[in-house]
């Protein structure tokens, strides 16, 4: 492969992030390539794995995005890559496109867009109501032209893809799961076989993630339990979030009920998961959410055999259906969702079922062997992209 370059291009997430990290760039090095990770400056990984990491500062103030755009650019350029592989649709994005069109007069340069979030969804929820449509507007219309300049589109649902080849038709899309890897599984396996915790929540707490419905489900089964416990795997976000959240545990006396962990390193999850009984995500219908997913959670969880509670959202419902491993309700019925749990932890038989369905389902196909097959293929055609081209004309859409 004659040590072709790779270089990952991220605004928003931390250099160990499970899906651009220990997935997709470690798969790529395992594959022969050189990889490089343009990344906001944060906590590394135990281990780099020969990937390597161009740190950029993130400036405070107004011009914070101009900031990052400068260092962004300035870090991609420098990598030289053959290949830009990007995260984000506004400056990781167009970082590549200009790249692509100006930055390396050599050799091509591929770029590939990897979507794991509903980007319209998420920026358009953040703009105020009465410029909200002015704003979709002019966000479609950018998110064409940049798509059209892509060479390969990667999304983590189908509902993604199809928004996508609505645009493009003809456009090489495909999906590549959140899930996580098959190997290691047995060594990970807690040497304990006793649940310290009720729930386990992983990843960013915060409002948009039901926060607040969590809590107060803890605060209820407290009441007839007090040894009641919730796992948070990961971090409440600072700002409101988590004032909110410390407010309410002090006022509640939950200190000795909901534990949070911090950030753990990936190889450690599964350890932490198996010494709960219930996986549980309550995200809200906030238009990213609805149209995102599923998140590494629901997957986490498959690969620890725990039973799984989520919100009814699209993506994650029609697993839970197909797969029979967990029960979905509304994230904003507290009724319903305290009557799911305590179904499932007074039924031990019901819970063993549903985790042995989603271990099943993991090891046999939700799991990052079948993903990895599928980034191979989709390097192996960007690489040999122009010989396709000149013998067919075409370029067909990738099956899922």
């Amino acid at each position: 492969m004659d040590n072709l370059k790779v270089c990952m291009i991220t605004t928003r997430h931390l250099p160990g992030d499970p899906r651009i990290f220990e997935k997709e760039a470690r798969s790529l090095k395992k594959m022969g390539y050189d990889v490089d990770i343009v990344v906001p400056q944060g906590p590394m990984p135990e281990e780099d794995h020969g990937v390597f990491f161009r740190f950029f500062q993130k400036a405070p103030g107004p011009f914070r995005k101009i900031s990052t755009i400068i260092h962004t650019y300035r870090q991609s350029k420098a990598s030289q890559a053959e290949v830009y592989h990007c995260h984000e649709i506004d400056v990781s994005l167009f970082i590549g496109y200009l790249l692509k069109r100006w930055g390396r007069r050599s050799s091509p340069v591929k770029l590939v867009f990897d979507c794991h979030e509903f980007f319209l969804g998420y920026f358009a929820s953040r703009m105020p109501a009465l410029i909200r449509p002015f704003f979709r507007f002019i966000f479609v219309r950018y998110e064409k032209w940049m798509l059209k300049h892509c060479d390969h589109i990667i999304t983590a649902n189908s509902i993604e893809r199809s928004y996508y080849q609505i645009m493009f038709p003809l456009k090489a899309t495909t999906i590549i799961y959140n899930v996580p890897h098959l190997e290691a599984a047995a060594k990970a396996r807690s040497s304990s076989t006793e649940k310290e915790y009720d729930l386990c929540f992983e990843g960013f707490m915060n409002l948009e993630r039901g926060q607040k419905i969590l809590f107060e489900l803890v605060k209820r089964l407290k009441a007839e339990r007090d040894d009641f416990k919730l796992l948070i795997l990961g971090e409440i976000q600072k700002g409101p979030s988590k004032e909110w959240a410390e407010k309410f545990i002090r006022e509640n006396r939950l200190e000795q009920n909901i534990t949070v962990s911090g950030w753990q390193p990936y190889s450690r999850l599964y350890e932490f998961h198996v010494k709960s009984k219930i996986g549980i995500y309550l995200y809200q219908y906030t238009p990213n959410n609805l149209l995102a997913g599923p998140p590494n959670k629901l997957f986490n969880f498959m690969k620890a055999g725990l039973p799984i509670i989520a919100s009814n959202l699209p993506e994650t419902v029609n697993i839970l259906n197909e797969i029979k491993c967990g029960i979905a309700v509304n994230p904003g019925d507290l009724d319903r969702i305290e009557s799911a749990v305590r179904k499932l932890l007074s039924d031990d038989h019901l819970r063993a079922e549903m985790g042995q369905n989603g271990r099943a389902a993991f090891q046999n196909r939700y799991n990052w062997d079948v993903e990895e097959a599928k980034l191979k293929e989709i390097y192996h055609g960007l690489l040999n992209a122009d010989a396709k081209v000149e013998n067919s004309g075409l370029q067909h859409s990738t099956p899922a």
